[in-house]
């Protein structure tokens, strides 16, 4: 995390421009009665839950790679302008990835439909992804 935010190497550089880190986490020791306070496990890794934000007390957790990876926020490759979204042979495909599977929810003439597929998926399922 430090690293990445104060010298990233190659593809992190764009990845991580602006990301910030806050002055108490500077310290290892406070970072670390930080991290043992609020879950800290081998099996989980630091996790920011608004990506636009930096890592700080407010905005950080500890997570598995499903809720990290349904945490994700749009990519440059990303021309629907919304998450999970993309245009597939002439319609609007609407998807969710969970647990390492991606979950195919149809193809959508209206974008608008798509949107609301994925979006009910995630509300029924009680998924901790960002919302289209």
């Amino acid at each position: 995390m430090k690293r990445r935010c104060l010298k990233p190497r190659g593809a992190e550089v764009q990845k991580y421009q602006g990301v910030t880190l806050c002055d108490e986490w500077m310290s290892f020791e406070t970072f670390m009665e930080w991290s043992l306070a609020n879950g800290y496990t081998d099996q989980l890794t630091l996790d920011r839950i608004d990506a636009s934000k930096g890592y700080e007390p407010g905005n950080c957790r500890y997570a598995d790679y499903s809720v990290q990876a349904a945490n994700r926020k749009k990519t440059d490759k990303n021309t629907s302008g919304h998450v999970g979204v993309s245009w597939d042979r002439g319609k609007w495909s609407a998807k969710v990835q969970w647990q390492k599977r991606q979950i195919h929810l149809g193809r959508f003439k209206d974008i608008k439909d798509a949107v609301k597929a994925r979006n009910d998926y995630l509300a029924a399922h009680d998924l901790p992804h960002l919302r289209a």
